[in-house]
């Protein structure tokens, strides 16, 4: 799933405030977790299997409706789902 810049603000604000109240031990955690998370190859993988996996689903539904955004509007009524697929209306 790629993030916004939107989503990466909230992130950021979140994390600083966490951080913040937890104080060191946080810090601990936070710098181990993405250590192992930036090393861990099946991760990184599933990551762009998923990015993949969200592309091709946006591309068979824009290409099911010839880019219509309105069927495409009624096809999907969570605004949340055409968010996370990539349509932006």
């Amino acid at each position: 799933m790629k993030l916004t810049e939107q989503d990466k603000n909230f992130f950021k604000e979140t994390h600083s405030k966490w951080v913040n109240e937890a104080g060191w031990l946080a810090n601990l955690f936070v710098r181990r977790a993405s250590n192992n998370l930036k090393k861990d190859k099946s991760i990184q993988k599933a990551i762009s299997d998923a990015d993949k996996f969200t592309e091709k689903s946006k591309n068979k539904i824009s290409n099911l409706f010839n880019g219509n955004k309105e069927e495409i509007k009624k096809a999907l009524p969570s605004k949340d789902l055409r968010k996370s697929l990539g349509f932006d209306f």
